[in-house]
This record gives C-alpha cells, structure tokens and sequence, in this order.
C-alpha cells in the first residue's frame, strides 16, 4: 500500500471570483462551475485539481491524496485505525460526487488537517493547456506539492511515513522533511512549528510544474502588471531544483509557479541534508 500522488485541493474561502481571476490569469490554469457557487480549477485531464467553496473563512478544507485501487484505500484505513485516528468511509456517495471520485476515506492527521485519500477520479476531458502557453506537468506525478508546518510534527511524519511516503531530504537537523510518494522530488513537505524556523503554522504553500520555463517567467509578468503580492522572488532550489516564484494567492497562502523539477530515482537516491534552501534567488521582495 502507497499513496501514488496528490490528487487534489480543497479550500473554504470568502473569495471565490478572486481566485477565479487569480486561477486562470496568474495560474494559467481553467474554472469550470461546480456544484453551487463553487468553482474549480483544472490543469490536465483531471475534472479539477483544485476546488473552491464560498465560505466566511479561509481554510484547506482538505487535502486528496490517490492510491492505486479499492484495496490499497481498505490497507491505507487500516493503517489509519491502527494509529488511533478516527475515519469516515464513503463509497459512491455524496461527498464522493463533489470529489469526482468513486471512493475515499477521510479523517484528521496528528497536526489536525484534513486529509482524504481516495481511488478512481473522473476527468473532465482533454488535457488544459496551460493560461502562458504550456502545459502542466502531471500524470504518475500528481498535481504538484504541499508544504505544512505542523505542531505534533514527530506523529505527522510518522503517519505519513506509514502511509508509503519516502524520505527524499531533510533541512534544519530534521525539523523539515521532504517527502516523495513518485518520481517528483517531493509531493509532501512538513516543518515543525515548534522548531522556531520563523515559519507560520498551518499550510504555508502548494506547488504547481509547468513544461515550459517561458511559463514561469509570464507568470511572474503577469503578477507585476496585475499588482499581485508576491511571497518569494525568482529562484532555483537546491534539492528539487525547481526553478520558481511565489505569489500570494487571495487566501494568504502562497502558490509556487516551477519549472525544471528533478525526479528521481528510487533505486540509487540517496536521503541528504539541504544545507541552502536555493541556489540562487528567492528572495523576499
């Protein structure tokens, strides 16, 4: 049993036609209508990737990892139950519908974040072309990465690790870990809160990859023309060496726009400590 990949995004917020602009002009990525005044976004082939509920408060309303089949979701609830940690099955139903999934289990990890793994997604049709001209870089890869500081960061980790996540690198005498589940350098990095890294607590940013570095830099145009805050400058990492930016999306979490990402090979890597967190670049505007 393994999560394969992150499978989707979903967030509360207050401004939906914000982030509908903010999707498809700085993202590059298509709003379809969703149930209600709900609206999602697509970036490949996938019925949306990242979806947004009207609410009166901002939040990660959950988080969808895939696994392979029905009977990796029953082994990935066992592992659940047997860590402590209340779940809710759901097979065809309606909150099922709302995710485009046949089935998911949900439940809360130890730092309190919603979390829902799931089998089968419907797709929407063909493949978005990115909003700058490329496309996104999905597939076996998943929709990209999420980074979470977290307070019971220990049991996090475990958890995670017990539901078939890999250790790529560590940062900060292992106060941050970058987790793989595929080829993509990492789909999954945790901070400790408690760490004093001078990093908020909750969820700090996701990522998304474009196939092209042109994408990237009209991405970052189109930040400046439309007056777009931005979070973290150009730059290249060090460990997944992703060449990217930053905006501040209308929620206040930041969005990585990257270019370039490594993958790896499972059979010769080697876990490393990351010393510099870029090679160059990303810095605070």
């Amino acid at each position: 049993m393994t999560v394969r990949s992150l499978g989707y995004l979903v967030f509360n917020t207050a401004h939906c036609e914000q982030w509908r602009q903010f999707g498809t002009d700085i993202l590059g990525m298509e709003a379809v209508e969703l149930q209600g005044d709900s609206v999602g976004l697509r970036l490949d082939e996938h019925a949306w990737r990242v979806a947004l509920h009207p609410s009166l408060n901002e939040e990660v309303a959950a988080i969808g990892w895939q696994v392979a089949d029905a009977a990796a979701l029953e082994q990935a609830a066992d592992v659940v139950v047997e860590f402590g940690i209340a779940l809710e099955f759901h097979h065809d139903d309606k909150l099922c519908a709302s995710r485009a999934v046949k089935a998911l289990i949900s439940f809360q990890d130890p730092s309190g974040q919603h979390v829902e793994l799931f089998h089968t997604r419907d797709h929407g049709g063909t493949a978005t072309l990115c909003g700058h001209g490329c496309g996104f870089i999905t597939d076996e890869l998943g929709a990209g990465h999420v980074f979470i500081v977290v307070e019971n960061y220990q049991e996090t980790c475990r958890l995670y690790e017990r539901l078939g996540f890999r250790l790529s690198d560590h940062q900060a005498a292992h106060a941050i870990h970058f987790y793989h589940c595929n080829p993509r350098e990492h789909s999954l990095a945790l901070a400790d809160a408690t760490a004093g890294l001078g990093l908020g607590k909750g969820f700090n940013h996701f990522m998304v990859e474009v196939d092209d570095m042109d994408g990237v830099g009209l991405a970052r145009d189109k930040c400046r023309s439309d007056n777009v805050p931005i979070e973290y400058e150009l730059g290249r990492h060090t460990n997944d060496q992703v060449f990217s930016f930053y905006p501040r999306t209308p929620s206040g979490f930041a969005v990585e726009i990257g270019w370039g990402g490594l993958q790896i090979d499972e059979a010769t890597w080697e876990v490393s400590e990351m010393v510099t967190e870029s090679v160059w670049g990303h810095h605070k505007p």
